[in-house]
């Protein structure tokens, strides 16, 4: 398993795309393209940053949409519309919390009305459900709710012989916890550096899960942006060694 970050910014970050992840898994042999959200300005990153790992020119197989936030999936009637323009007809998996066809689909109606009618491929679209394992072309989605407004699920994702964790948004939970454990990468959103940020986590922690779960590597996402460019010695200190900041185009080769 391999994952690149196309972007790793929050919504509203004027230098860094939203947080979106490609991910490269493997299933009875067979290579499968994840994308983990599609924000308003991470398909631009996706395209760009998508060659250094082999993305295919028609898209991704299955693309993960954590919630319904325009930076964690305004982007899909873009990335839809390109799939179509480069002559896709291969069927589009898109999992996520319940409710994502709907959600999808109005996306897609708002911004281009009659794209959905002329893709050319179909859209299957798959609830994951808290506790209820979800098996997606040999590849296992698990979800659970985080501590965001929005509702939203982390996912845990494994192939046939690597995990991954990715948050979302909002600090972790119980649920969180469960699917982090032993997971080769945690990806985890900390958008502030302390607790009690609404809706968000935090470098504190981030590395607190990460000691409880033991994941092989931890790497933050979707850090508030004054954060980043302003008090980034402050955050490395707070990490104290427990993980990394990627950036834009990076790729994490997971271990089992």
């Amino acid at each position: 398993m391999r994952v690149l970050f196309c972007g790793v910014g929050e919504a509203f970050d004027e230098e860094l795309p939203n947080t979106c992840l490609l991910v490269e898994a493997f299933s009875g042999g067979q290579r499968r393209e994840v994308l983990l959200d599609c924000g308003a300005t991470a398909p631009q990153a996706y395209w760009r940053h998508g060659p250094s790992l082999g993305a295919a020119p028609d898209g991704p197989d299955i693309v993960w949409i954590s919630h319904f936030h325009g930076d964690h999936f305004l982007g899909f009637p873009a990335l839809a519309a390109r799939m179509a323009q480069s002559g896709r007809t291969r069927d589009l998996r898109v999992a996520g919390r319940q409710g994502v066809g709907m959600a999808v689909c109005r996306a897609l109606d708002l911004a281009y009305p009659s794209l959905r009618e002329n893709l050319g491929f179909a859209l299957i679209f798959e609830d994951c459900l808290p506790g209820e394992p979800l098996e997606i072309m040999g590849l296992e989605f698990s979800g659970g709710h985080t501590t965001h407004p929005e509702p939203c699920l982390a996912l845990r994702l494994q192939d046939d012989e690597a995990s991954l964790y990715y948050s979302g948004d909002g600090s972790p939970s119980p649920e969180c916890l469960a699917l982090a454990w032993g997971v080769g990468l945690m990806v985890q959103e900390a958008y502030a550096l302390t607790p009690g940020t609404p809706g968000h986590g935090s470098v504190e922690e981030a590395v607190q899960l990460a000691r409880m779960a033991n994941p092989g590597a931890m790497a933050l996402v979707h850090l508030e942006r004054r954060l980043r460019s302003d008090r980034l010695p402050e955050v490395m200190a707070a990490l104290d060694g427990a993980g990394y900041l990627p950036g834009p185009g990076h790729i994490h080769h997971v271990t089992p």
